[in-house]
């Protein structure tokens, strides 16, 4: 029996409400979650010592500055344009044509711009726990109606249902009986009531209603599970919801468990439960709805019910909610009708549209804004989770053993390098054994966005074959594999690296043509894996395939090719450097050579530097950064000046860091992210935005001036080096502290820390303090995600075997923490090989 088919009405409407109204179906479709792609675990309190989790109701000094972290990086990802237009994360919002902006009145554009920055914050901030791109998220639609999941969850569940009395008749229609009650209409079926003997409606009547243990579409994309007695929503009773992190399978456990237990102790609430096993990477995956006054025999039903799910339950909740358990949150419901999340995102929105009207620009201005337009709502960014007026007297009555809970700390917990390599170890145990094997050859199955690397935007995530390239590809996974065979000597890792190489090399016609040359998306980056595994393996014959390889790329013509390093000429020239050392083979400096010329001709050249243009961005400025920008192909021109000591090279590569100088913002420290930037001519005063990453900002232009001042020892880049790494430190240490973040070599905490020991390894003692952050990023890594049921942060859309993004580059983060001669794959020095 249910009761989700019928006509419903009244109500008011919210993303995670629990009444029905007349309008649920376009409600949720004006704010239908669209589930964050890739979890990042922020990892939960808990105490070595087995002492209770949860904090008090003073608050926990940490835990408040976390809220306020969170929201300062919501403020630093979002950048306003005019007042209908914003971009998150450097992704401009919907852009109207000049007539139907001209239609739109100021409060009509106001409301519009609140709606979509409200919209983009519950889907890209509160959801998933931090602020995210929108390119991290996956298009696809839950799945509905009774799927075998569905099915799992209807088995699990140990409610019968409730009889509501209350109910006024107001039509009897004969199949069906109009029955009103405190706001809300239903359509309902006779043999649905409970009424006189004689069965007679009339209206005015009371009625009592059966309703079911479960509906299926009450919140569009969940399961909602009833519990044995009525959760009623009163003005003077307020609810409370308990956020579980939980994966798929341990959410239809904690159904079972929940429903019985609570059900036996005569507790009333509702369940809701993500309807389809791919959704669940936001951290709202299941929500229990309480009375207030039943937390306390509530919390000690849970704190039985806890271990028998802690395996199954990620670290992280949604932002603004109360962490009492690692993977448990719990918020005070803002009131009946009305989703916490997007209250909370509004009051965020709201405050971050005030700010802009009134010219705030620096972060520490907009983020007092926020704290004002909380506090005229009765809300503190101290305990955002409380109502008005409410205090804090949630705790979990919860021992935990040892295992489940995070002992690492920032100050304290350190870790020997044999630990680093046990946990490189592991990964690659982990790669061996999920090998796929056809004659002598070996692929994994991974997620990438649909496209290709170049493509940018939203994008769906799908689960494919691994490709031959060093970013994604067999060739990357080679390369860490190989490495920790040379480390440990295992043999298992010594094959799957063969198999893992020759798959690439015979698979490079899948490359597109006009990603060929590039370091990470081309032939280039296969050769050089080939290389590098042959001499680590003393495999000769994968040095032969290498310069193969080589000859038949430099055979290639491409009019439209990319110059970075990523996947054009500079990647090319970086490559060729480092292979004519290994290979001992003339005519490949000679080629770098060509292709060094080729980048000197294409350069646009101005009184602020030298920079080029992107077929792949062709509308933006020509961009800045390490993969895709003026570093990374001013790093190549100086790995050919060191090679050939023509002094050309080294001018353009100069004039490229001239260039970025001219975009440096001192208010960030840090150089800005112009992929998201319209128009070549842009005002030079329309606000900017920034990556922290080695693709893209300070970590990546970081590696570029180290290099710079080792080769020209210029005191100039060493000074944006530190400048460079001093952001970076920072950018990590937050994230570390406020437990987010990837751990991908690309764009994660084990690429950037990377960095940080790259750059204590070439600027030494003064960057002490970085090395010892890259350790403690490592410490944390293995405390958070180094146990059963925890994944592993990589790229978008979960674990992925890969180098850049996914365990092959953690596993090789981890190996360079334990042997750091071992080169950095992040820039390429040709005298580490």
């Amino acid at each position: 029996m249910a009761l989700a088919g019928r006509s419903i009405r009244g109500g008011s409407p919210g993303a995670d409400r629990l009444r029905a109204d007349a309008d649920v179906d376009a409600v949720h479709r004006q704010h239908r979650v669209l589930a964050a792609a890739q979890p990042e675990h922020f990892a939960a309190a808990g105490r070595s010592d087995g002492s209770t989790v949860g904090h008090s109701a003073a608050g926990d000094a940490a835990a408040m500055n976390d809220y306020r972290e969170h929201v300062r990086a919501a403020i630093q990802a979002t950048v306003f344009h005019s007042p209908t237009t914003y971009s998150w994360f450097g992704k401009r919002s919907q852009h109207f044509p000049p007539s139907v902006r001209r239609a739109l009145t100021p409060e009509t554009a106001r409301d519009y711009l609140l709606f979509a920055l409200q919209s983009q914050l519950y889907n890209d901030f509160y959801c998933p726990g931090f602020a995210q791109s929108t390119g991290q998220r996956d298009v696809g639609h839950p799945a509905s109606g009774r799927t075998p999941f569905v099915e799992a969850l209807g088995a699990a569940n140990s409610g019968s249902g409730y009889w509501t009395a209350g109910w006024k008749v107001r039509e009897d229609a004969g199949r069906e009986i109009l029955v009103h009650r405190r706001g809300i209409s239903l359509r309902v079926r006779p043999e649905e009531c409970l009424t006189a003997p004689n069965g007679a409606f009339e209206p005015g009547m009371m009625v009592s209603l059966r309703f079911p243990k479960e509906f299926l579409a009450l919140s569009p994309g969940f399961y909602m599970a009833l519990g044995d007695e009525e959760l009623v929503h009163e003005e003077a009773q307020t609810v409370v919801r308990w956020y579980w992190n939980l994966t798929a399978p341990g959410a239809v456990r904690f159904l079972r468990k929940a429903t019985l237990m609570l059900n036996r102790a005569h507790l009333p609430y509702k369940l809701k439960v993500l309807n389809d096993p791919a959704q669940f990477t936001r951290r709202d995956a299941v929500v229990l709805y309480i009375r207030k006054a039943d937390y306390s025999a509530v919390s000690q039903v849970l704190a039985e019910i806890y271990p028998e799910v802690a395996a199954d339950l990620k670290p992280g909740i949604p932002v603004f909610t109360k962490l009492l358990a690692p993977g448990v949150g719990l918020a005070e419901d803002p009131g009946p009708g009305e989703s916490f999340g997007l209250h909370r995102c509004r009051l965020l929105a709201e405050a971050m549209i005030n700010a802009y009207e009134q010219g705030k620009k620096s972060v520490a201005e907009r983020l007092e804004e926020v704290e004002v337009g909380f506090a005229k709502e009765g809300i503190s960014l101290d305990a955002p989770f409380l109502n008005p007026g409410s205090r804090d007297e949630y705790s979990f009555p919860l021992r935990l053993p040892r295992q489940t809970q995070e002992s690492w700390d920032l100050s304290q917990q350190e870790l020997d390098g044999a630990a680093f390599l046990k946990t490189a170890a592991e990964i690659g145990n982990r790669l061996s054994q999920e090998a796929v094997w056809y004659q002598g050859r070996c692929n994994w199955l991974g997620v990438e966005p649909e496209g290709y690397l170049l493509a940018s935007g939203l994008t769906r995530m799908v689960c494919k074959a691994l490709g031959p390239e060093l970013y994604q590809g067999t060739s990357g996974v080679a390369l860490f594999l190989a490495a920790l065979y040379s480390a440990t000597g295992d043999t298992t890792a010594r094959d799957t690296a063969l198999g893992a190489i020759r798959q690439a090399l015979s698979n490079i016609d899948a490359v597109p043509p006009p990603v060929r040359f590039g370091l990470y998306t081309g032939w280039s980056g296969i050769a050089f894996s080939a290389a590098r595994v042959g001499v680590l393996l003393r495999e000769e014959e994968l040095l032969g395939a290498a310069l193969h390889l080589l000859q038949r790329l430099a055979r290639e013509s491409q009019d439209e090719r990319e110059f970075d390093l990523l996947s054009g000429v500079a990647g090319a020239v970086a490559a060729f450097v480092v292979l004519h050392d290994i290979l001992h083979e003339a005519s490949l400096l000679d080629f770098a050579a060509r292709l060094g010329d080729e980048l000197l001709n294409a350069a646009d050249k101005s009184q602020t530097g030298y920079s080029w243009r992107s077929p792949s961005f062709p509308e933006q400025p020509n961009l800045t950064g390490f993969s895709h920008g003026a570093a990374g192909i001013g790093y190549a021109l100086l790995e050919l000046f060191h090679a050939t000591g023509t002094q050309s090279y080294r001018h353009a590569a100069e004039q490229a860091f001239s260039y970025e100088h001219h975009w440096f913002d001192e208010e960030t420290g840090n150089w800005p992210d112009l992929r998201s930037e319209r128009g070549r001519d842009r005002h030079p005063r329309a606000p900017l935005s920034f990556s922290t990453a080695w693709c893209h900002g300070a970590p990546g232009i970081a590696l570029a001036r180290l290099r710079a001042y080792q080769l020209l020892k210029d005191d100039r880049y060493k000074a944006e080096a530190r400048t460079a790494l001093q952001t970076t430190h920072q950018t990590v240490e937050t994230s570390l502290r406020a437990k987010i973040g990837t751990y991908s070599l690309c764009h994660g905490l084990a690429g950037n820390a990377d960095i940080l020991l790259q750059g204590f390894q070439m600027l030494g003692e003064a960057q002490g303090n970085q090395a010892i952050l890259a350790r403690q990023v490592a410490c944390a890594g293995i405390e958070r995600y180094v146990q059963p049921g925890h994944e592993w942060p990589c790229g978008p859309g979960g674990e992925t075997p890969s180098l850049m993004i996914g365990l092959a580059g953690i596993g090789y983060f981890y190996l360079r923490l334990y042997d750091p001669t071992l080169p950095s794959l992040l820039m390429l020095q040709r005298e580490s090989f």
